[in-house]
């Protein structure tokens, strides 16, 4: 399979293959969103919380941009 990212993303069932022939495992992972940024460690998105508490007791649509990073 040669592998041309130039047409966009891979097909699905393309990204399935590739995992499964050089070994990659897929985990699931927790995920907190705080303010609108998505944070992996739950103790960042607390100390967020704590720095903006107001903003933070919103709640956040599905349909709103999500930022990573921080």
């Amino acid at each position: 399979m040669t592998i041309d990212h130039t047409d966009g993303p891979l097909p699905s069932t393309d990204v399935e293959e590739l995992l499964g022939r050089y070994g990659i495992k897929r985990v699931s992972a927790d995920s907190f969103l705080v303010n609108g940024f998505r944070y992996t460690n739950a103790l960042d998105a607390i100390a967020e919380a704590k720095r903006h508490p107001t903003s933070s007791i919103r709640a956040t649509s599905e349909d709103e941009p999500l930022h990573t990073g921080r």
